[in-house]
């Protein structure tokens, strides 16, 4: 199923539709393969005549739907990536730069697994995280 069919049929079961705006939205972020901040999203999406409304209700959406993913940097600013159809994998952040730096390891998925079965929780994803510098910072 296509990123937009998947939230097509979201959508429909939330009694919703795909507006133009919506698919724009969902377009540009399953176009990009990196971390988009928020920043970037409010000025692309007043490049595009997207009132900011309708992008923090979409980015909820698919948020929602399982889509993508909200992480935080350090200093606690929203990126956005989609996670539908997507490697499973996890972040490392610098704390100088905030670069992010995709891992894909599944080393954490047994540990996940094992903690949502022992607290009778049901597991839809998880982001690991780890806090560092990274080379470029530190030469």
């Amino acid at each position: 199923m296509t990123p937009i069919q998947k939230f097509n049929q979201y959508l429909h079961l939330k009694n919703q539709r795909l507006t133009p705006s919506r698919n724009k939205i969902l377009k540009m972020l399953f176009k990009r393969h990196d971390h988009i901040s928020l920043e970037e999203l409010l000025d692309w999406s007043a490049q595009n005549d997207i009132s900011r409304a309708t992008l923090f209700r979409t980015l909820t959406l698919l948020i929602d739907a399982g889509m993508i993913a909200q992480i935080f940097d350090q200093k606690k600013r929203a990126h956005y990536e989609h996670i539908y159809e997507h490697k499973k994998h996890h972040h490392l952040v610098c704390l100088k730069c905030d670069k992010i730096i995709e891992i894909e390891d599944n080393f954490s998925e047994k540990t996940a697994e094992e903690l949502c079965i022992k607290n009778n929780f049901e597991h839809q994803y998880n982001i690991f995280k780890i806090y560092g510098i990274c080379g470029d910072c530190k030469a």
